[in-house]
């Protein structure tokens, strides 16, 4: 596994062969950073269900001015921090992302969502106390990535893109308050 692009750009970081760990394929970082267009540059970051860290790491690479990540397991993510030198611009949380998002007070202008796919629930309540607290910046985004043999939620009038069994679908903050407002009338 490798940085795609910025400045560290073809440096490989750690991946163990691992069943827990599903890392963002290459090819899909690539189409995610290019729909994004640049929004990654002096950004602050939240990489939800960090795992190794690619996103958040590409994110860095690309620009980004701070990430923040956040797993039940960060041995990983932590050694690639240490592999790029880049512990001045990184928060690494070892907790479940539901715990983290419920006392999390600072905000973010973009969030990666990459639970395990098949725990659909987090999707859900993640987006929801997202909005809720808004820990969204207003003109931010939020990046949710999702197997597409079983997508944990639709969203009406929003695009997924597809590549190969991920699809990735980029929410704005003012669609994300929109969705969470409809769905919190219908609990």
């Amino acid at each position: 596994m490798r940085i795609i692009s910025g400045k560290w750009r073809r440096r490989s970081i750690h991946f163990p062969k691992s069943k827990y760990l599903r890392p963002t394929q290459d090819r899909v970082r690539e189409a995610v950073f290019s729909k994004l267009q640049g929004i990654e540059k002096d950004a602050n970051v939240l990489d939800l269900c960090c795992g190794t860290g690619s996103l958040g790491l590409e994110a860095l690479s690309r620009g980004a001015n701070y990430v923040c990540f956040v797993d039940s397991h960060t041995q990983t993510v932590k050694k690639n921090v240490e592999l790029l030198g880049c512990s001045d611009q990184v928060d690494v949380f070892t907790q479940r992302i539901q715990r983290f998002l419920r006392s999390c007070k600072q905000k973010f202008s973009l969030i990666f969502l990459d639970p395990p796919w098949h725990e659909h629930q987090l999707y859900s309540h993640s987006l929801k106390v997202i909005s809720e607290n808004d820990i969204l910046e207003s003109g931010g985004f939020l990046v949710v990535e999702f197997s597409v043999k079983s997508p944990p939620m639709h969203f009406e009038s929003v695009e997924s893109t597809r590549y190969g069994g991920t699809a990735v679908t980029i929410l704005s903050q003012s669609f994300l308050k929109k969705w969470a407002s409809d769905n919190t009338k219908e609990d």
